[in-house]
């Protein structure tokens, strides 16, 4: 019955539905007065009159006031404890408990009146309109039930919250600056989330999030403020922080992360990666590996769609730390992931002749494929052999030169891998050979070769080499990479 009314009734359905029934019985009470009407109350008749006053207006009103403010008051401080002390305080300046107790106080207190001045000459209308009083006093027994049980439940409570994040109040926060989230309209709701996150409470979490992430794009993106953002994004990334303080509750912190990545605009841009790099290092060092993945999911898709070249420099700038602690952590699934998406990254570049980043990405593979045989992970390696091959495809037509540098990257690669890893070594083999043949084997830098060492070659090396190759039949001088392998 609650919905219906909240879908039919305006927003603020909580504080009208009182007040409407007040109107009613006031105007029935004018018309009742107008036509002296007075529900068949014989003149004179002092025993009924008195019954109507005690027993009626004082009595029976003052023993359903009591009950129900007591019974309410103990409901609103239980959701108040669950949920957030601020249930309480709103309860207490809510329309429908101020005008409970008016109306109820006012019945008692002329129940008491015209009982004292009771007498055989009384206006039987004064009797009547009692009577209505008491008939209001138990009508909005209706209306007081359904707000306090829609106070009971956390939405209820966020919708009325949401509401006072306004055009105005957010244009205030535009002209004077809320420096943290820890003051403002704000704050009410992101307690409300960190006590969600908790109890566990992801759906009232979730919804929560989704209301302010809606409000933000309603009043908050529009005015392109800095500090309007900042104060948006500092809430979600206190409540971001809350999810990812519970270790048991992942799902909470991909559902803050989601919701900070889906307010992301082409001017708040830095400052979403920003929380986004926070939350999802946290989440790498409290090991909560699926918040970890949907981080990184969240950021490339950032840098995908941004116009701005530096922030797409500086996410893989993220990358390349990330990738270092995720060996470290042994977090193979992530990096594959992660090594998917430089890939992905690099191709794009490469498709858009954007030779620059799509050096960047073939570094950050080099790196990633280097660590990764150096911790044994063989998975990780493949994956990125093939992605080099895949992207050094993509950039041989467009910049030769930037393809032989994906040649060198699996020379560097492939050195490290330990030579009885016979099937790791042919992927990155293969991957090299079909770059080579593309590119054209011949014109590869012996020096940048080189330089991936720094020690010459010796004869011994040499005749260590696959094939037993020996100095002349290695025109390339590729021969010191092996030098080096480990057993």
């Amino acid at each position: 019955m609650r919905t219906k009314l909240s879908r039919v009734l305006p927003s603020e359905w909580d504080i009208w539905l009182p007040l409407g029934v007040v109107a009613v019985f006031i105007a029935a009470a004018v018309v009742m007065v107008a036509v002296g009407f007075s529900f068949g109350i014989p003149e004179g008749d002092v025993e009924r009159i008195h019954i109507l006053y005690t027993e009626i207006g004082v009595q029976t009103t003052a023993g359903i006031f009591a009950i129900i403010i007591s019974l309410s008051l103990m409901a609103i401080q239980f959701a108040a404890q669950e949920y957030s002390h601020r249930i309480m305080e709103y309860y207490l300046r809510s329309t429908v408990f101020w005008t409970t107790i008016v109306v109820y106080l006012t019945v008692i207190t002329s129940g008491i009146v015209l009982q004292a001045q009771a007498s055989s000459n009384d206006d039987v209308r004064a009797a009547a309109l009692l009577l209505v009083a008491t008939m209001l006093a138990l009508a909005l027994l209706i209306p007081h039930f359904l707000v306090t049980a829609a106070y009971l439940k956390p939405e209820f409570v966020v919708g009325k919250l949401i509401r006072r994040l306004d055009q105005g109040y957010v244009r205030g926060v535009a002209r004077r600056g809320v420096p943290t989230p820890d003051a403002g309209r704000l704050l009410p709701i992101v307690e409300l989330i960190e006590r969600s996150i908790d109890r566990g409470d992801l759906t009232t979490m979730r919804g929560a999030l989704e209301r302010v992430q809606a409000t933000y794009a309603r009043v908050g993106a529009p005015e392109h403020d800095a500090i309007v953002d900042h104060y948006f994004l500092d809430g979600l990334l206190r409540a971001g922080r809350k999810a990812i303080s519970q270790a048991d509750e992942q799902q909470a912190a991909v559902l803050a992360i989601r919701t900070i990545s889906a307010m992301r605009r082409e001017q708040n841009a830095s400052m979403v990666v920003d929380a986004l790099e926070e939350l999802g290092f946290g989440a790498l060092r409290r090991d909560a590996p699926v918040a970890v993945g949907e981080m990184i999911s969240a950021t490339a898709e950032i840098a995908e769609q941004a116009k701005d070249m530096d922030l797409r420099a500086r996410v893989m700038t993220s990358y390349a730390e990330l990738g270092q602690r995720l060996v470290r952590a042994d977090q193979r699934r992530l990096l594959r992931q992660l090594t998917g998406i430089v890939v992905l990254a690099g191709i794009e570049a490469a498709e858009r002749k954007e030779v620059t980043r799509a050096q960047g990405s073939i570094g950050l593979l080099e790196e990633l494929g280097h660590d990764s045989a150096e911790a044994r992970m063989s998975q990780v390696v493949m994956d990125v052999g093939k992605g080099l091959q895949q992207l050094g495809t993509a950039i041989a037509d467009v910049d030769p030169a930037a393809a032989q540098a994906v040649v060198l990257a699996l020379l560097r690669v492939e050195r490290t891998i330990p030579r009885h890893e016979r099937d790791l070594l042919g992927v990155i083999e293969f991957a090299r050979a079909d770059l080579e043949r593309l590119v054209g084997a011949a014109t590869a830098p012996r020096a940048a070769v080189d330089g991936a060492d720094g020690d010459a070659p010796t004869d011994g090396d040499v005749a260590d080499a696959p094939g037993g190759a020996t100095a002349n039949d290695d025109p390339l001088g590729l021969a010191d990479l092996w030098a080096g392998s480990k057993d």
